[in-house]
This record gives structure tokens, C-alpha cells and sequence, in this order.
């Protein structure tokens, strides 16, 4: 058993016996009133005296006219009734103060003086009043002596003087259930007993025999709770030495301050329901399991145990249930193994319950069995694939099994190929499916799908679609490296473009009067040309030139740079016109001018530049003004020339003017 109590500390008695004085009549002993008091250090020093008052008057009357001190001669009789008392003696008539000593032996002697009044004596706390008169009542008040003034230890209940008797029993007695365990608790009344015992009857064993619990009195001790208060705690007696099914009877009785007991309350009366159930099954295992039938078949073990009454077996689809009861009867309780018919096949979930009279039950770990299918759905029809801008858009026609789970559906990079990789995890209940792809993929793919039944049978593989993604991405643009007279014709060279789908290119030409280009090309140039002599030129005209790359799809480039070129005239005038300029290092640019007379009779200037005299460009189309800016990306030195091109057909040149953009 577990006591919810604290026996003899220094905490009960502190919150307990601040100061107060109890009386009774003594036993046995008819018209005589026993007084006791208690202060924290247990013994007056100067000691004390007792007043009495009778009840309906307002006097107090001195009933010790000396101050009462302990009596010392009571030291010797009772060591030779009890040899123990001698710690106790000692305790008592020692010059120490007694509420400085170590709490256990402070409360030791405080029950001590519970039981024993020669011991009261001995301490000084304790007066019988051989004058009462019986029938009267009267209360009791004591005082300390402090320094030669009274100071109040307490004024007790009234008494009505007369033949002992007990106490009224123990106040709001109530037994409680908490888990295996029954729970006694009280009211306490602090100025009525000290302690208590508690007493039972078993009615279902011997009905009529009450046993006690306690071999001393539950002593109950107060403790701070997180506020700061003393309060009692929750449990007085824990009672662990119960059964189940059995009813049980409690009694409670209350032990005063002069250690003798008061009435028993009244029984109180709780029965220990049967709340623990039996021994679960365990080591639940599948069976034989015939999928052409149906069966299935599990079976468990299980341990010795009185309390089981029968079995009960339950099923479920679902591991998370809910579970539904198998067998309409309850089972042998002894039984071991389980079979039942099926009649669809899938994943099913078992555990087996014991269970007791009272209806307490016990389940099992559950098992899993699988009642496999073993007919496949049929092959997916009708199989087709889209290819759009990139996406892929399979569909086909729906199978009509009834225990059709869905389709799989797999892809590879080749038809091929074995190596298919499966788009879907999970099976999918759609007969659509779109596979989305980046837009610039170029490979072609193939695609399979597969049917799933509930049992996760697949079907045959459906016919193989192959197809490959639009081509929507055009080749870069091509890149012009010149354009040079060659055998009176105009070659224009370009950057070979690298596209694997490279189909060709397409040149464009216009004169630099005009304001729109043409193709220039009848047929598509073939994608491993780089060069193209244009023999449709006149001499003296300027033309202009940009090149577009095509790929099988049709995807055409953005347009090359413009370069322009010409067949120049067999003779030149040079250095009839005179070509001023200067060099803008900060800016970048070159600032040319020239006279505008130039310009009365000629189509238009040109303006030319390289970086050796040999190998000068056109860096401008024909220009109908007399100064041209040119934007200067390299710090070097750059040769200019302009050429004059007239009507007639006439070409003329001016000076070479060399302008340097080196930083110095």
C-alpha cells in the first residue's frame, strides 16, 4: 500500500499546531475535564496557566493559581514503563530549545504527548479539572508566561461535562477508482484529530470481516503548491491491494489529540469493476491462401489466461479500416487459426480479438493477405499519339474490365529500343494523356501504354506510336564575312552555320537607291555552301546584301548584318576631290566632310575604310550628303577614301585620309 501521508515531520505539526488547546471528558472518570495545549516549542519554560469560563457568564476563573511547569518526577516512572521514553525523557527536561530541534524528533514528541498524558505532564501541557460540575459546560483558555506578562496560547471548544464519549466520526468520506488502484480521501479537521485509520471489507470474500489498513494513523502533511499556498494533497490513502469484481466496504476513523479514537464513519461503499482486459492474440501469420477458390487461411498464438471468455475475428480493405466483424458467433477461446471464402480478390486486413465476461477486449497486430487475380485486363486499342508545339497527346479507346484500376503509360527515345522508361507512378483512370516536352527537343519518341486491374495485373503492351515534336526553333542568324569583286561578278561569303537540321539559305539583294530587298537566290542555297558569286551586276552600281539560314522545318533565321559591294569602273578619277576629316579619340568617332558641289551631277558618295590601304570597304550605303560620322569600336589607325559614283557611270576617288585613334 501507499500512503499518501507524512508521518512525524516537523512540516505537520508546524501547520497543524500553530497554538491551540483541545479538551475532553476523561474516561471512565465521570465529572473530571482533561485539558491540552500545544504551542510550537511544545513546553512553556516559564510556564502556564489554565482559565475556565462557564458557558452563559463572562468570567474567566483561574483554575492554576501557580504557573504549571513539567513535573520532572514523572521522568523515572516512565522510563520503567517504557525504556524508550527514555530519548524522550531527555528531550523533555533539556534546556535546548525544543521548536529549534530537528523536525523528526520535535514530532516524535509531539505524538508522544498524543497518547501519553504522563508525559503531557512531564512537558507541562496538560491540566485535569477535578472541579467541574457535571451537566455544566465551559470552555478552557491557557497562557504563557513571557517575561512576567500572559500571552495567549488558546480557548478550546465548549464541553459539556459528563460521561465520555467518542468523537463524531470523520466528515465526507469518499472512495474513488483511479486506474488499479482504489483512492480514500476525507475531510480534514484540524482541531478535531490528528490522524486517522482506515479500515475495509472485502464483500465478496468474508463479508462480515473488517480489516484495518493502517498499523499507525495517516498523518496527512501539507506542501506549497506554485502559488505559494499549503494545501493538502490530492490522494489521502491509495488502496493497490484490490481486485477486480470484488465490492468493496471503507470505514474511516478519526484519532484525537489525547490518542483515543473517534466514531467510524459510515461505510462507504465501491466496487472494483472488471476494467483490464484479457491477453491479446499475437503472432498473427498467413496461411495457406488458394486464389482459384477463394480461401484464405491465418492462424495466431496465444498465451494462458483465465479471464478470456471467446474469440472474435475482423476484416478490412483497408489497413486504416474501418473493420467489420467476421463471425456472427463468438469464437472458442482456444481456437487458433481462421479460414473464410472470398469472392473478389484484392489486399485484406485480419486481427483477431479476445475478449472477457465484462466485455473487455484485446486485438491482435494486424495481418495482410493477399487473395491474388490472375486474369490480366486485355490489351489497350486504338492507340494513337498528336505532336504539338511541346507536347505529346496520346489517347486511346477505354477497356470495360470492371476491376480496371487504370493505365500505365511508358516512353522511349526510340520504337526500337526495349529501354522504356514509365511516365505514370501511379495508375491513371484517363484515356488522354499529355507528355509535356521543352520546345526545342528534336528527337523522335515512342510511347506504349499498359492496363491495371485492381490487382495490379497488367495487360499485354498496346501497339507502339512514334512521333517527334514540331520543329519551332529557327537557325542563328548567319554570319556575312565580306563582299568582293571577283571575275566581274560580286562573291559574298559567309560563316557556315552549324544547325545539324540546317536545310540551306536564302541571299537577299537590293541596289542602295532602292528601299526594299528581294531574294536573290531562284533555289535554295544547300546548307554546306559558304559562298555566292552574284553575275547579275552592272558596273558602277552599288548593291547590298543580307543572308537568312533555313532548317528542314521551314524555321527561317534573323537576317545577317548588310554588307554592300560593286563592280567598279575600269577607270577612276582619283584625287579630283579632297576628303577632310578629323580623329575624336573621347567620343569614338570619326568626322568626315567633304565639298557638296560634289554631289550636282552624281548619284551619290560612298564612304570607305579599312585598315590597310589595300583593303579598304564600304562602311556606308550611297550617301546624298556632304559629311558622314563614323563610330570607331577598336583604339587604331583607319585609312577613309569616298568614291563619287555619277550617271554616266563614271567613278570617281578621293584622297586616302588616315586618322589616328590610338590613346597617347
Amino acid at each position: 500500500m501507499r500512503l499518501a501521508q507524512l508521518i512525524l515531520i516537523l512540516l505537520f505539526v508546524q501547520t497543524t499546531f500553530a497554538q491551540q488547546v483541545v479538551v475532553r471528558n476523561k474516561p471512565f472518570d465521570v465529572g473530571k475535564v482533561e485539558v491540552k495545549w500545544y504551542i510550537p516549542a511544545i513546553k512553556s519554560k516559564a510556564g502556564t496557566k489554565v482559565f475556565r469560563q462557564q458557558q452563559g457568564t463572562s468570567n474567566w476563573e483561574l483554575l492554576t493559581p501557580e504557573w504549571i511547569l513539567g513535573d520532572t518526577s514523572l521522568v523515572k516512572p516512565l522510563i520503567q514503563n517504557d525504556p524508550n521514553m527514555e530519548f524522550y525523557t531527555d528531550m523533555a527536561t533539556t534546556d535546548i530549545k525544543l521548536d529549534t530541534l530537528d523536525g523528526i524528533v520535535w514530532g516524535n514528541m509531539l505524538v508522544q504527548s498524543f497518547y501519553n498524558d504522563q508525559y503531557c505532564k512531564l512537558l507541562g501541557i496538560y491540566y485535569k479539572d477535578n472541579n467541574a460540575i457535571e451537566g455544566q459546560t465551559y470552555r478552557y483558555k491557557v497562557v504563557e508566561n513571557k517575561s512576567g506578562k500572559s500571552q495567549l496560547i488558546g480557548i478550546s471548544e465548549w464541553v459539556t461535562v459528563g460521561e465520555y464519549q467518542k468523537g463524531v466520526a470523520v466528515n465526507e468520506v469518499t472512495v474513488e477508482r483511479k486506474e488499479k488502484e482504489l483512492i480514500v480521501n476525507w475531510k480534514v479537521e484540524e482541531m478535531r484529530f490528528f490522524g486517522v485509520n482506515i479500515y475495509r471489507k472485502d464483500l465478496d470474500k468474508n463479508h462480515n470481516r473488517e480489516e484495518k489498513l493502517t498499523d499507525r494513523p495517516i498523518m496527512l502533511s501539507m506542501y506549497e503548491d506554485s502559488l505559494g499556498n499549503m494545501v493538502y494533497p490530492d490522494e489521502f490513502y491509495n488502496d493497490a491491494d484490490v481486485r477486480e469484481n470484488h465490492t468493496y466496504a471503507y470505514r474511516v476513523e478519526g484519532i484525537d489529540f489525547f490518542g483515543q479514537p473517534l466514531n467510524k464513519s459510515k461505510e462507504v461503499v465501491i466496487t472494483m469493476k472488471d476494467e483490464t482486459p484479457p491477453l491479446p492474440p499475437y503472432n498473427l501469420r498467413k496461411g495457406k491462401v488458394v486464389a482459384k477458390e477463394g480461401k484464405i487461411t491465418f492462424n495466431w498464438e496465444l498465451e494462458e489466461d483465465a479471464d478470456r471468455e471467446g474469440m472474435n475475428i475482423f476484416r478490412s480493405t483497408d489497413i486504416e479500416g474501418p473493420f467489420e466483424k467476421v463471425n456472427k458467433r463468438p469464437l472458442s477461446k482456444n481456437i487458433f487459426v481462421f479460414s473464410e471464402h472470398l469472392t473478389e480478390a484484392g489486399f485484406y486486413y485480419y486481427y483477431t480479438q479476445s475478449f472477457d465476461k465484462a466485455g473487455n477486449t484485446a486485438n491482435s497486430l494486424p495481418v495482410m493477405i493477399q487473395l491474388d487475380d490472375m486474369i490480366p485486363p486485355s490489351t489497350p486499342k486504338q492507340l494513337q499519339i498528336q505532336a504539338d508545339t511541346g507536347k505529346f497527346v496520346l489517347s486511346w479507346a477505354p477497356n470495360t474490365e470492371n476491376d480496371l484500376k487504370g493505365y500505365l503509360v511508358f516512353r522511349s527515345a526510340s520504337a526500337s529500343e526495349d529501354n522504356y522508361v514509365l511516365l505514370t507512378p501511379s495508375a491513371i483512370k484517363e484515356t488522354k494523356y499529355y507528355q509535356r516536352m521543352p520546345k526545342n527537343v528534336k528527337t523522335p519518341y515512342a510511347f506504349k501504354i499498359v492496363a491495371v486491374d485492381t490487382s495490379y495485373n497488367r495487360s499485354p503492351y498496346s501497339k507502339i506510336v512514334e512521333a517527334k515534336l514540331p520543329d519551332v526553333t529557327p537557325p542563328e542568324a548567319p554570319y556575312l564575312l565580306d563582299v568582293k569583286e571577283v571575275d566581274g561578278r560580286l562573291s559574298i561569303h559567309w560563316q557556315e552555320n552549324t544547325e545539324e537540321d540546317l536545310f540551306g539559305y536564302h541571299l537577299y539583294r537590293k541596289e542602295a537607291s532602292e528601299t526594299d530587298f528581294r531574294q536573290w537566290n531562284i533555289k535554295l542555297i544547300p546548307a554546306q555552301s559558304f559562298r555566292y558569286l552574284d553575275g547579275r551586276v552592272e558596273e558602277g552600281k552599288v548593291y547590298e546584301y543580307y543572308l537568312k539560314a533555313v532548317d528542314f522545318a521551314n524555321n527561317h533565321s534573323k537576317r545577317s548584318e548588310i554588307l554592300s559591294g560593286q563592280i567598279a569602273p575600269e577607270s577612276l578619277s582619283e584625287n579630283k576631290v579632297e576628303l577632310k576629316g578629323v580623329a575624336r579619340k573621347k567620343k569614338g568617332t570619326a568626322e568626315l566632310q567633304w565639298s557638296s558641289e560634289l554631289l550636282t551631277k552624281a548619284r551619290g558618295v560612298m564612304v570607305y575604310r579599312g585598315s590597310q590601304e589595300n583593303n579598304i570597304k564600304p562602311i556606308s550605303g550611297l550617301l546624298q550628303t556632304h559629311n558622314f560620322k563614323d563610330k570607331i569600336n577598336n583604339k587604331s589607325t583607319y585609312i577613309y577614301q569616298l568614291r563619287i559614283f555619277y550617271t554616266t557611270g563614271e567613278v570617281v576617288m578621293s584622297n586616302k585620309l588616315k586618322l589616328d585613334f590610338n590613346e597617347k
